[in-house]
């Protein structure tokens, strides 16, 4: 046996992915060897991310399925201002005054 520091030892096996052929899904299955920090935390490969569309702050959700983890693109959350248009939709306030009355109160007049 060759010590590891001895200069004729083979070299040690680079951790770059591997990629086999898969018939499922539009992407070809391949695998990366990646290691959970101890916060939990990995890092999706640039390759992955780019197909998918995974942009940084991009929400993602998992889920366990037959002993694996999928991730998935979240379903975006309206910003504050679609939740305001929805919930002003959803109220259906009715009132008796014109459009030129509303205007008129909001630039402080009287109607």
């Amino acid at each position: 046996m060759v010590p590891p520091d001895d200069p004729a030892a083979p070299p040690l096996p680079h951790p770059a992915p591997f990629k086999s052929p898969s018939s499922v899904g539009f992407l070809p299955e391949a695998r990366w060897l990646i290691c959970i920090t101890s916060k939990g935390q990995v890092t999706i490969p640039q390759e992955i991310r780019e197909r998918c569309g995974l942009l940084p702050h991009t929400s993602v959700q998992f889920r366990e399925e037959n002993g694996r983890v999928v991730i998935e693109k979240a379903n975006p959350s309206p910003s504050p201002g679609e939740e305001a248009i929805q919930r002003l939709r959803q109220a259906r306030v009715r009132t008796q005054l014109s459009t030129e009355q509303l205007l008129a109160l909001t630039r402080g007049e009287d109607p």
